[in-house]
């Protein structure tokens, strides 16, 4: 896993927008309509509740935002930054939000990054724009989907996570690759 490691940071060094290994206070994170979330409170994550340092609280994370591109374009009203605040204590986000949520809680106990990247699904047309988050836990690594579970119950309770190991990096493309069993058809790439 050392060379994805590498791989990543070198990502995060030259295509900021794209890869980032960690957030502070005034980081800036690109929303993929060229819009800019300021981070104003690095610890806004605990909200959610108590969790184990670095642990990823992903069905708090996954039931707190509501996905509104509507609401969110509301809230940004005609500004092209606002704090990342606004948009967590209105109770809305969509693939960014909610995986900045999971940096920031990633980040106090282990090694992460955040990816505005790009999911595909095989025998589809096109590809579209998605944030997501890779964690090292264990030397493991693991993506972790949170806008994207496998299942969630009528309540919203998120039944299967997307957490999937990853095997390996094709370089070329950024394309992570998982066990087939993880796949679910997804592709999940830097580019």
């Amino acid at each position: 896993m050392k060379n994805i490691k590498e791989y990543l940071t070198k990502m995060a060094e030259e295509h900021p927008k794209s890869v980032i290994a960690n957030l502070s206070k005034g980081s800036k994170v690109q929303k993929s309509w060229g819009l800019y979330y300021e981070i104003d409170d690095v610890e806004i994550d605990k909200n959610l509740g108590e969790f184990p340092k670095g642990a990823v609280p992903y069905g708090p994370i996954y039931r707190t935002l509501k996905n509104s591109k509507k609401e969110i374009m509301e809230e940004f009203n005609e500004n092209s930054k606002i704090p990342f605040s606004k948009v967590y204590n209105k109770g809305i986000g969509e693939c960014l939000e909610k995986s900045i949520l999971v940096q920031l809680a990633v980040q106090r106990g282990r090694e992460g990054f955040l990816v505005n990247g790009c999911l595909a699904i095989e025998d589809e047309v096109g590809v579209s724009h998605h944030a997501y988050n890779i964690v090292f836990k264990d030397k493991k690594l693991f993506l972790i989907d949170v806008q994207n579970p496998l299942r969630v119950d009528s309540t919203g309770k998120v039944i299967h996570p997307y957490i999937a190991p990853i095997l390996g990096i094709n370089e070329d493309y950024g394309e992570f690759l998982v066990p087939e069993e993880w796949k679910q058809k997804r592709i999940y790439s830097i580019f």
